[in-house]
């Protein structure tokens, strides 16, 4: 039978694999309540149960902590041009707004290529009255995004994109309603 000094490695790694993996699902759902306020109080909405939202962790500043952009869907939020993006960065467990991006469109892809030390984000420019949709760059300008994609300094995309599609029109299946 093996000593409690020859378990304790064993039962030291248990629970730091427990908590470990307990961890970012709690950090999810705190991360979820802030969102869930932080849209209610955005839209000012009583109707809030009919905004659904998909959020994706991602770096975008290469440092420790990952931002998340969220895109918000509801009739009384989006227009004919597209649905809202809201750009978080994570700070002592809090989520402060980075940039909001008014009308927007998947599929949205974070580039390879930076501005001021922040990945450009793609958006899909259409609707609104435009007749042939694009893809917009978005460059970071030191403080925050463009707000607006289809107007400058955002930049039609004219060469292939090189980078990662965080939101897709599939994802929408999986979107969450605000509580």
């Amino acid at each position: 039978m093996p000593s409690k000094y020859q378990l304790l490695p064993l039962c030291f790694l248990l629970f730091f694999n427990i908590t470990a993996s307990a961890m970012p699902q709690l950090m999810h759902q705190k991360i979820d309540k802030q969102l869930n306020h932080i849209l209610d109080k955005a839209f000012l909405s009583n109707d809030s149960g009919k905004i659904r939202y998909i959020a994706k962790e991602v770096n975008l500043n290469g440092n420790i902590n990952s931002e998340i952009i969220v895109y918000a869907m509801g009739s009384n939020i989006c227009g004919s041009g597209g649905c809202p993006i809201f750009i978080f960065s994570q700070q002592h467990q809090h989520l402060k707004l980075i940039s909001w991006i008014s009308i927007t469109n998947p599929p949205i892809i974070v580039s390879n290529t930076k501005t001021n030390g922040w990945r450009d984000i793609i958006v899909t420019v259409m609707g609104g009255g435009i007749i042939q949709g694009y893809e917009a760059r978005l460059q970071f300008n030191g403080k925050s995004y463009p707000t607006n994609p289809s107007v400058k300094p955002a930049k039609r995309v004219s060469q292939p994109i090189k980078g990662k599609t965080i939101i897709k029109y599939s994802d929408f299946s999986k979107a969450r309603f605000m509580s």
